[in-house]
């Protein structure tokens, strides 16, 4: 069985490598794509208006995997690991988001939207290749939105609409007493949101959580409990309110 990763193994770095090692494969897959991402970023991150918009989307569009498709990305967007983001048709990144894939992988269908100060990270310290981000087409995530996994999975069914600040997250610390919280190990269960969801404003859904269809999430709510198809859940923590005829 793996040991359990801490929060303290993680701080004390005891795995040999440097810790600027450890920075560039946390965001390439190695030295040549790091260094070759960083350039063009620097190149053309920063240019405004739509015309920085075209540069960017036909600069980015070498990085991307295949099978990724040509996105809108407006300044200022912190893109890592382009080898491991697909984007389906029309895929917009509003300004000051960061997209922080990883071998688990963020990929988004087409036409959603990833709004104002988004963070999108399928980073962790014990990654699983494809147990990233996935995000279904025609979804919108609403602006300073958090979304974390990469040991376990995050699905967002298609049509899904996300409010600002909420905060999607497979992972959570152990706290027994008598031990550093720190010291105790970080585990992450997998998240699925269903199609045609709506997640209110400032709302919490938190590891092994499965939100069904055309369900709603009230603004606020701190979900840890599956919630079924057609109903309304809300409070802290989330409750069913009501179903949706």
């Amino acid at each position: 069985m793996n040991k359990k990763i801490t929060t303290k193994d993680f701080l004390k770095n005891d795995s040999g490598r440097s810790l600027s090692g450890l920075y560039i494969r946390s965001n390439a897959p190695g030295i040549f794509s790091f260094i070759t991402e960083q350039l063009i970023c620097a190149l053309a991150g920063w240019i405004p208006t739509a015309a920085g918009m075209v540069i960017r989307g036909a600069l980015y569009r070498l990085l991307l995997p295949r099978g990724s498709s040509f996105f809108f990305c407006e300044q200022n967007v912190d893109i890592k690991y382009f080898s491991r983001l697909w984007c389906g048709r029309n895929v917009f990144f509003d300004r000051n988001c960061r997209i922080h894939s990883s071998p688990a992988g963020i990929r988004i269908g087409s036409n959603s939207r990833i709004m104002f100060g988004s963070y999108l990270c399928a980073f962790s310290s014990k990654l699983k290749e494809n147990e990233g981000i996935y995000i279904g087409e025609s979804c919108w995530v609403g602006i300073n939105c958090v979304i974390a996994a990469g040991e376990a999975r995050v699905e967002i069914g298609d049509n899904t609409l996300i409010g600002p600040n909420v905060t999607i997250v497979t992972g959570n610390h152990k706290f027994e007493s008598g031990k550093l919280i720190m010291e105790q190990s970080y585990e992450q269960e997998p998240i699925n949101i269903g199609k045609d969801c709506w997640l209110g404003a400032n709302s919490v859904i938190l590891g092994g959580v499965k939100i069904g269809d055309h369900s709603v999430i009230a603004a606020g709510a701190v979900v840890n409990k599956d919630v079924p198809p057609h109903s309304i859940a809300g409070g802290v923590p989330a409750k069913l309110i009501a179903e949706i005829k």
